[in-house]
This record gives C-alpha cells, structure tokens and sequence, in this order.
C-alpha cells in the first residue's frame, strides 16, 4: 500500500523527499464529480485569485530582495494557480527557507517551489547529467510560492506582505 501511494503521488514520501517514479492519479470518481461541478464557478475562482495576485503585486512590489515573477503578456489568459517570488537573501537579508520557516511560525503555509530539484531525489541519484544545473539550482533555493485560493481576504494578504516587508526590515544588516 506504501508504494501506491508514492507512485500515485508524484513519489513523493513528504515535502521533499521523493522515494521513486511517480504520477498524479489520485483522483477518484467523487473528485471527478465535484471537479465537473467547479467548472461553472471557474471564471468567478479565477477572478478571485487574480484580485489576490494584483494584491500581492501591489504590497510587495517595493520590498527590497522580493521579486515577482514578471506577468504574462496581456493576451494570455492566466488561472493565477500559483504565485511564485523570488527571494534574494542578500537583499532581503534572509534566505528564502528562513522566510518560508518564519511564515510557517504564523501559520502561513508557503511552498518552497522547485525544491529539492528532481535530480537530487534519491531515486534519480543514478541517473547521469552533464550538466551541473547551476541555474535550476539557483532558481530552486529561492523561488517561494505565496498561499493563493479564492476564500483567501485580501486583507489576509495584506497581512501577509506586512510580515514578509518586516521580517526582511528587521534583519541587521
């Protein structure tokens, strides 16, 4: 029963550690039911997290060592799923996992994205690369996804970019 799970979850054994070759097969017949019925709500969902993400974009715009993902072009339609910001720990004055564990302390749950890259799984240790991935490395330590779902209060968020502006703030540096 173990090994199911793992392969109908991508491998995954947590956060961060994939145990082997997996896929995303966990929908059952009542997910695929409830899935139909959101399919009316979808333009309303996405309306909401695209308030959210313009919320984000907004609050967190200024802050030293935060930066967001560039918008797509106006002709592409996002569904605002994700909101990934780039954390530089010289200019924040703290590391994107510091930032992820402070945020974790006020129970806001944050992913870290990209992390750990697939090669460094154990399960890929033995398959060979040339090429050492130095860019997928550095983008992996300090991409941040930020809690994004349409019940989320925009002064929710709000808070949220007051904490990640102070604690960045009160770092010595």
């Amino acid at each position: 029963r173990v090994t199911f799970d793992y392969l109908k979850n991508f491998g995954f054994k947590n956060e961060t550690e994939v145990v082997m070759p997996g896929t995303n097969a966990k929908m059952n017949e009542m997910q695929a039911l409830m899935g139909l019925q959101v399919l009316g709500a979808l333009p309303e969902i996405i309306a909401k997290r695209k308030a959210i993400t313009e919320c984000y974009r907004d609050h967190l715009k200024d802050v030293p060592g935060v930066r967001m993902i560039a918008e797509p072009a106006e002709h592409i339609q996002g569904n605002y799923a994700y909101l990934p910001v780039e954390i530089d720990a010289a200019q924040y004055g703290m590391t994107r996992d510091q930032l992820y564990a402070k945020l974790r302390d006020y129970n806001v749950l944050s992913r870290r994205y990209f992390y750990p890259l697939i090669c460094d799984f154990a399960c890929y240790q033995n398959v060979p690369i040339d090429d050492p991935l130095n860019v997928a490395r550095r983008v992996a330590e300090r991409i941040l996804t930020l809690p994004i779902y349409p019940d989320l209060k925009l002064e929710q968020v709000k808070l949220i970019c007051e904490m990640i502006s102070c604690f960045g703030s009160s770092v010595k540096r």
